[in-house]
């Protein structure tokens, strides 16, 4: 594995000399990079190659599920497996397909219940199955069993065409706090008890997966389609979205910084703070991004600010789900096809001018909701046939712990 690191930073750095510059020691070959011990020794010098070693480990263990936003979220390092009951086990279905829809290839049911559910006993597996599906998991042969069982008129809606879950706003964590949290975590301090043998790391604010988990949080309270990825996505992807969030702390690597730069510049709208970031990583001052803010970080407060032709838009000390919809408002973004209800979480589905909503009821009794959001004539439930008009769409009801599904007419 040490020979693979090594190769890992020839791609990266191309000459000794600029390993050396990065990791501040000399370097007189690649053959000669060691992979740093394991927790380190907690010096700020010694960061970069830290980070250098957990960049190159997630290049290996991605296709396993592992180093994404649900362990950045996580409290405990890796997520924990015992994800019980029907509501935590939606949630974790629902984190795994957002984040998936990041990617460039589709995924597929089996691949959303290996990430996102351990184990799920037989009353729950269809309802996962109807879960995964809802928010854009394609059926494989490895799920076909268990779609046959919960899947049922949803699946056979879904073949034969190239259905889309909706991308509308995408939110961002910082990659590069990520590795910060893991590494501190590897010291076994979180990096903020004071006999922390990490001196470098203390002063490091580490809340940036407490941010990002309330800004995920509170879009979805505002019912807004969004897809989780980390803030190494390319700009011609980052390009495909009006709205990008990303809850920012003082700290993001230079390369980001640069691209959202970009990004706004052509006429993006991109959320952050309550800091804005004006360390790279390097631990450099770089004010790529606090340039645009004539020098003050942040005034806590939701401002805009417009940027070539696109606007910046800070985020506020405590949010709170009214600032997800004014920034959701100010970018142009649609609503799209909404359960008003808060008891309940909605997405649809597109295919060739085609809509399908599905609703996920995770509760122990039947919930009626209001339909809003897009002009539609009226809702055909695909299991039962039955059709509501638009004008009465208020007495929708979905049945207790279960993922209906209507398509839009």
């Amino acid at each position: 594995m040490v020979n693979d690191f090594r190769r890992w930073l020839q791609e990266k750095y191309g000459t000794p000399a600029a390993l050396s510059t990065s990791w501040r020691r000399p370097v007189a070959s690649f053959a000669e990079a060691e992979a740093p011990e394991s927790g380190g020794s907690g010096q700020m010098e010694d960061l970069v190659a830290q980070l250098d070693w957990l960049e190159f480990s997630d290049g290996r263990t991605v296709s396993a599920g592992r180093g994404g936003v649900a362990e950045y979220l996580s409290l405990g390092g890796p997520l924990e497996e015992d994800w019980n009951g029907l509501r935590s086990a939606y949630d974790r279905i629902r984190l795994v397909c957002r984040e998936r829809l990041s990617g460039r290839t589709p995924f597929t049911v089996s691949e959303v219940l290996g990430a996102g559910v351990s184990e799920t006993d037989p009353t729950s597996a269809a309802f996962a199955v109807r879960a995964a599906l809802m928010h854009g998991a394609a059926a494989d042969t490895g799920s076909t069993a268990e779609c046959a069982k919960g899947g049922g008129a949803i699946l056979d809606v879904l073949r034969g065409q190239a259905w889309q879950a909706d991308r509308k706003a995408l939110i961002q964590y910082p990659w590069l706090y990520a590795q910060i949290k893991r590494l501190a975590a590897a010291h076994g301090t979180g990096g903020t008890h004071p006999q922390s043998k990490a001196a470098g790391l203390r002063r490091i604010p580490l809340d940036g997966p407490a941010l990002l988990r309330r800004c995920i949080d509170l879009a979805t309270r505002a019912k807004v389609a969004l897809v989780i990825s980390d803030t190494r996505m390319p700009l011609e992807e980052l390009r495909q979205y009006a709205l990008v969030l990303c809850p920012t702390l003082e700290l993001l690597g230079a390369d980001e910084m640069a691209k959202f730069e970009r990004y706004v510049l052509d006429g993006g709208f991109l959320a952050l703070g309550p800091k804005i970031p004006f360390i790279d990583e390097t631990m450099s001052r770089n004010e790529t991004l606090a340039r645009h803010f004539d020098g003050v970080m942040s005034d806590f407060e939701l401002a805009i600010r417009q940027c070539g032709d696109g606007s910046f838009i800070t985020l506020p000390g405590r949010m709170w789900q009214e600032n997800i919809e004014f920034i959701v408002f100010e970018s142009g973004l649609a609503r799209g096809l909404v359960a008003e209800s808060e008891a309940l979480d909605s997405a649809v589905l597109r295919s060739r001018g085609r809509r399908l909503l599905l609703v996920a009821n995770t509760h122990g009794q039947r919930v009626r909701t209001a339909i809003a959001g897009e002009p539609f004539s009226r809702l055909r439930n695909i299991e039962t046939g039955e059709e509501i008009a638009a004008p009465q769409a208020s007495r929708v009801s979905v049945p207790a712990e279960t993922v209906a599904a209507w398509e839009v007419l």
